[in-house]
């Protein structure tokens, strides 16, 4: 099932989404630029609040716009960083900094056009700023950051040095050309590079959060544990830090802490489904059945469109260890629900039907489309075993129950696409 599937291989699956996701959600720039910062880590709703009192009395006033886009980027409200960070920029086209925040909101929302758009503008702004005054290390930080932002980290490993060159106690610059390195795989340069930018600035972000995706790809969870609590601790606010952080305690079968984790990110990300999906995982795996079956609930009705999900609800109500809290009733009318979404031709939601209909009692209808299944694709000799070890069951008028608390359930691939449950544990 999607809950224990989507934590019961927790570190290698992180380690994997770095490595597959575009460059810009791994290393965001951390030029969070424009405003008192010293604020933010403190009282990020009263520096706001500052900022908004500023635009109330000029509306076209680009300093206040962008500084408080920095303070929501800070905070994790991207779309409304975004807002602000755009309106500095219309009335401000040249502004450098603007641009910088926007495409780190962009790339972290995961909306990669967008975001290289604005790297590639802040590269441009920068590149002039450079050929008007090349003695500013923090123009070539700034533009490493641009370029770590589009991928392209020989460029960005070049500006970190001029900056260094020119300022070497610039912790920024180590932590961005830290983070390029890492992307290279030059893991024990970058790891260099990091722990010389947090010597110089233990408060800095972005050395930790660098240093952190350097340690999970190290296969170390509880050193990225460490760093993601301290960037907890200089700002409680920085949502996606609870959400690596509670994927690491799955990956180390600590649910408590993962499950708080991921409610901590979901208090300012309320419609995120990946994260409701984690802890319905993290519920899952940790006998809370219940609240897995609420965070499913919610995912559906988020994405009602989406088969997969009203599949699992499906599979959760009716097959759940947990007898309790089972609802043989509803476990048919969400396979129903995706049985209709898909039109009735995806094998693996008649597969779901038939369970939800021999676990309410209704034998003739399971055999039918367990029967309408099994007809639909050529399925692999294994899947086809058990799926006839099931049709036998439900012809003995015999039930299915599913019981996984403690381990994933096994997969295989399904030939008609997405995966299918490998069914070991018949029960009455």
């Amino acid at each position: 099932m999607v809950a224990s599937r989507a934590l019961g291989e927790a570190s290698g699956s992180l380690i994997r989404s770095i490595e597959m996701v575009p460059p810009n959600l791994n290393n965001p720039p951390t030029y969070v630029y424009g405003g008192d910062l010293s604020l933010a880590p403190d009282d990020l709703e009263r520096a706001i609040s500052i900022c908004t009192s500023a635009i109330r009395a000029d509306p076209a006033n680009a300093e206040a716009c962008r500084n408080r886009g920095a303070f929501y980027l800070a905070q994790g409200e991207f779309d409304k960083s975004i807002i602000d960070s755009s309106e500095a920029i219309r009335i401000n086209p040249a502004d450098v900094l603007a641009h910088l925040n926007r495409g780190a909101a962009y790339c972290l929302k995961a909306e990669w056009d967008k975001a290289i758009g604005d790297y590639n503008e802040a590269i441009i702004d920068l590149t002039e700023a450079i050929r008007l005054n090349p003695k500013q290390a923090i123009y070539y930080a700034g533009r490493a950051a641009g370029y770590c932002g589009v991928g392209e980290y020989d460029q960005a490993i070049t500006d970190c040095s001029q900056a260094i060159r020119l300022d070497p106690e610039l912790a920024e610059a180590y932590a961005s050309r830290g983070g390029a390195y890492g992307h290279q795989g030059h893991l024990d340069q970058a790891m260099c590079d990091l722990n010389e930018a947090l010597r110089l600035n233990p408060q800095l972000v972005e050395g930790h959060l660098n240093r952190a995706i350097l340690f999970i790809k190290k296969g170390d969870a509880d050193g990225a544990i460490g760093d993601l609590s301290e960037i907890i601790q200089i700002n409680p606010a920085d949502a996606a830090s609870y959400k690596i952080r509670g994927l690491l305690y799955s990956s180390k079968h600590d649910f408590d802490q993962a499950i708080k984790d991921f409610t901590s990110f979901l208090k300012s990300n309320p419609t995120n489904t990946d994260v409701y999906v984690h802890r319905m995982g993290a519920h899952w795996l940790n006998g809370d059945f219940q609240e897995a079956i609420a965070d499913c609930r919610t995912v559906v009705r988020l994405n009602p469109s989406a088969s997969f999900y009203w599949r699992e609800l499906s599979m959760m109500l009716s097959s759940c260890p947990g007898a309790s809290v089972r609802d043989q009733q509803e476990a048919v009318e969400a396979a129903q629900k995706a049985c209709e979404l898909t039109g009735w031709k995806e094998p693996l939601c008649l597969v779901t039907l038939a369970e939800a209909y021999a676990n309410s009692g209704d034998f003739e209808q399971a055999v039918k489309y367990q029967k309408q299944a099994l007809a639909m694709t050529d399925w692999p000799a294994p899947q086809r075993d058990e799926m006839q070890r099931r049709l036998a069951l439900y012809q003995q008028g015999k039930p299915y129950h599913e019981a996984v608390v403690n381990s994933a359930p096994r997969l295989s691939a399904n030939p008609a696409g997405g995966t299918a449950r490998l069914l070991t544990n018949p029960g009455n």
